[in-house]
């Protein structure tokens, strides 16, 4: 039996073999795109030329960067671009104007869920993000990004109630949105109903906001009126119709579903881009513009003309570019990596140079050591590492270990200098994060060192005020030690035994010193350096003679320790009369840093110039020599030499 085929066989010729195989290959490429959403985008035309904004619409899950975006005007590649994501906002990206209805139909339970609803978006809005409200009865909260104003304005619904003008109120909107400087504008219109007028309808509200390059976003209420429209009420589809005119969405809200339409319209919002940059092109000139984003499909593509003479106006939203990208920034840079390096090399050169020289010198004189091969004892100290080796070198290094000695601190020198470093690096890397300026990481790479001078420094101070609290009791004790008999070292022993820290250590010290062969007067000078005790430096004085002559020396002893005990006490006076003072030398100081932090967690852009243009940057170093400048000499004002 012959096999019956339900397809007709149709013969195909070699071309049309490779014209279907290339319409075959065509739709697989073109596949993936077919639902894929094009981009599209607004350019903010309140931003002063040359300086350009562009608010990009991206599809989900599409993150950015700025090798990933590529403008061109009339064919020439922009350069200097800066791509931010609304999620990270600055002041002035993004703005929404709320439009609540008030008529008689939207009182009591719906105009309640619509404010709750509209307090859900205020509290889940960003921080540079402003908001402003227009009720339907005329009463209005500016543009702000003042949290406490918006919570006042969205608290209580209205006392009157009027027929809303929708028109009216988009061109209050509009014009509030435009006359800030908005990059990306939206209105969000929260109604039950849209009132029939002769002098507009929702497709002409729409038009003329997309003419402002303002978004409207339309929430129907669905209450009694919105299900059934009165005869003077468009049909509930006229709301649909307002948003997508505008380029909005439409959301029907149930009243369990206000606060997610709501969030769904801000989630929408917050997922756009901001592109900023400065045009190159000339003044008078038809300017085609260009968009592309890598692995987006569509380009976006406008035209505008640049002004005959453009000066940017007075409280215009101008875009500067950082100096550090500047050509002078990286002209100094460069010229003090290269002195650095110079720096570096020089140093090794005379390092090496200096100590071969002393070498062959001393080698002409001295004849070669013997050097004998020893095991090294069990418990035996290991050799120090290069951490260690490279603190020795330094001559600050000595004065620190000393200083850490004095101090109550647990840990090590070597420990806390690492420490240090390590905290340095990681204080410049966050206030890179936080602000973003790389003045102020270089800056935080002293803040290690600094920390740990002062936290060592205030250590010694304690200690050493309290080893001249504890110095009069003592000297009492060492007298009456001798009194019963005993020698000045024996009485001295006695007193370390019973003495608390840092009394105790550095007698111990002493008396360590004097059995390896000093005498006690010798041994106690480096206490009275230690401790910078005048009042050590006297019994070391007494100590010789008595070691000299036999002399008594007790009573002398107690008419130190009554000095030392007046000495205490005129110190905690002085301290109380200056402490006010002191108190606001550390306020002063403390105040410009605190400042710069709130102005940066305020509004960003405020503190943008302080650190990324040439002017800025001069003025924050001379205001730092002044801070440090007044800080010393209110310190030697309230410092009281003994």
């Amino acid at each position: 039996m012959k096999r019956i085929s339900a397809w007709p066989r149709i013969a195909l010729g070699p071309s049309r073999t490779g014209l279907l195989g290339a319409i075959c290959v065509l739709l697989l490429v073109t596949a993936p795109f077919a639902g894929a959403q094009a981009l599209t985008g607004t350019v903010a035309t309140d931003v002063a030329f040359p300086n350009r904004t562009i608010v990009l619409t991206l599809p989900p899950g599409v993150s950015p960067t700025t090798k990933d975006v590529h403008v061109a005007e009339n064919g020439h590649p922009v350069t200097g671009l800066s791509v931010t994501s609304l999620k990270r906002a600055r002041l002035g990206d993004l703005g929404v104007m709320l439009l609540i209805d008030t008529d008689p139909s939207m009182v009591g339970a719906p105009l309640n869920r619509a404010l709750a609803a509209a307090r859900t978006l205020a509290s889940e809005r960003l921080r540079a993000q402003e908001l402003g409200v227009i009720f339907g009865d005329g009463k209005t909260l500016p543009l702000t990004t003042d949290s406490t104003a918006i919570d006042q304005a969205l608290a209580q619904p209205p006392h009157g109630h009027t027929t809303l003008n929708l028109l009216t109120m988009t061109k209050a909107a509009v014009t509030a949105l435009t006359s800030a400087g908005i990059a990306d504008r939206a209105i969000i219109y929260v109604t039950d109903d849209i009132d029939r007028s002769p002098s507009y309808t929702p497709e002409s509200v729409g038009a003329y906001a997309t003419a402002a390059h303002v978004r409207i976003f339309t929430v129907g209420v669905k209450d009694a009126i919105w299900a059934r429209p009165l005869p003077s009420d468009l049909p509930s589809s006229s709301m649909r119709t307002l948003a997508e005119s505008a380029g909005g969405t439409y959301s029907q809200a149930v009243p369990a579903q206000e606060r997610r339409a709501f969030t769904d319209i801000e989630a929408g919002l917050v997922s756009q881009y901001v592109v900023h940059y400065r045009s190159t092109q000339p003044a008078g000139k038809q300017i085609t513009m260009s968009v592309r984003v890598d692995d987006v499909p569509g380009i976006y593509q406008t035209t505008y003309r640049s002004p005959a003479s453009f000066h940017p106006p007075r409280g215009a939203a101008v875009h500067r570019r950082s100096f550090w990208a500047s050509s002078l920034a990286i002209v100094v840079v460069a010229l003090i990596c290269g002195l650095l390096l110079g720096l570096a090399v020089a140093l090794l050169v005379a390092h090496y140079s200096r100590s071969g020289r002393l070498r062959a010198r001393v080698h002409a004189f001295v004849p070669p050591p013997q050097t004998l091969e020893l095991e090294r004892p069990a418990g035996a100290p290991k050799r120090a590492g290069l951490w260690t080796r490279l603190l020795e070198r330094r001559r600050w290094w000595p004065n620190f270990v000393e200083s850490v000695s004095i101090s109550d601190l647990s840990r090590s020198p070597e420990e806390l200098a690492r420490l240090a470093a390590v905290g340095s690096l990681l204080a410049a890397v966050l206030v890179e994060l936080l602000t973003g300026s790389i003045v102020l990481a270089v800056l935080a790479v002293a803040t290690g060192p600094l920390v740990l001078r002062a936290i060592v420094n205030r250590s010694v101070r304690q200690q050493r005020l309290r080893f001249a609290e504890q110095l009069s009791g003592q000297l009492h004790e060492l007298a009456s030690a001798m009194r019963t008999g005993r020698s000045i070292v024996e009485a001295v022993e006695i007193v370390a035994d019973g003495a608390d820290e840092p009394m105790r250590r550095e007698l111990r010290r002493t008396l360590a010193d004097e059995r390896a062969g000093l005498h006690l007067d010798q041994a106690l000078l480096p206490i009275a350096d230690r401790m910078e005790s005048s009042e050590i430096e006297q019994v070391s004085v007494i100590a010789a003679l008595h070691r000299r002559t036999g002399a008594n020396i007790t009573e002398v002893l107690d008419r130190i320790a009554d000095t030392a005990r007046q000495r205490v006490e005129i110190r905690r006076e002085l301290n109380g009369l200056t402490a006010q003072a002191r108190m606001s030398r550390n306020i002063l100081i403390a105040l410009p840093i605190l400042v710069v932090i709130a102005i940066d967690l305020i509004g960003h852009t405020y503190e943008r110039p302080l650190f990324h243009t040439t002017a800025g940057i001069v003025f924050m170093v001379i205001a730092a020599l002044m801070v440090a400048l007044g800080a010393r000499i209110m310190k030697a004002i309230v410092k009281v030499e003994e």
